[in-house]
């Protein structure tokens, strides 16, 4: 009984989240990277300005040289870049819950659609049944009448029948009367 129980695969909790939240995220993500490569890179411009002027440079000197070459792409990479890839994301999950809200009604009324047309066939089914029903009556009833019309002829037949044979009895009664 155990090894039943141990042979079965568990069961996985499925996210119930929507592609919007999940670019959401990647999007928040994004954007705390950028800060944080933002960030980091200040701190190491202001460290190698120290540096400089430990060394002996003069402060503007150094401030000046290093602000073109380390400071405006330090602070220019991680917002075009990860800021970039941040406001896509941001875009695309707007863009796909819109088109999700669109989309939903839509398939909703399919759905109704498609049930409509099932009763819609099965009441044709029901109908063309008691249309077939009905022309097996008409049938039956015609055939009937005609049974009943065949009937009537067969008795007449049956008459003319009878009166031919008194109209020969008359005639053989008539010959040995001569």
């Amino acid at each position: 009984m155990k090894s039943n129980e141990k042979n079965q695969p568990k069961k996985s909790k499925k996210c119930e989240c929507d592609g919007s939240t999940i670019l959401y995220v990647g999007s928040l993500i994004a954007a705390i990277i950028a800060v944080i490569l933002l960030v980091n890179n200040v701190r190491l411009y202001n460290a190698n300005v120290a540096q400089y002027v430990a060394q002996g440079y003069p402060k503007d000197e150094v401030v000046r040289q290093l602000k073109a070459i380390q400071l405006m792409p330090g602070i220019c990479e991680p917002i075009a870049l990860y800021g970039g890839i941040a406001l896509i994301l941001y875009g695309i999950g707007m863009i796909n819950e819109k088109v999700s809200r669109r989309l939903v009604p839509t398939t909703n009324v399919q759905a109704i659609d498609g049930v409509q047309k099932d009763i819609a066939d099965a009441e044709n089914v029901e109908t063309s049944e008691k249309v077939e029903t009905d022309t097996e009556n008409a049938e039956t009833s015609e055939n009937v009448k005609a049974d009943a019309g065949n009937a009537e002829t067969s008795e007449n037949v049956k008459a003319d029948a009878e009166n031919v044979e008194t109209a020969a009895k008359v005639n053989e009664t008539t010959d040995d009367i001569k």
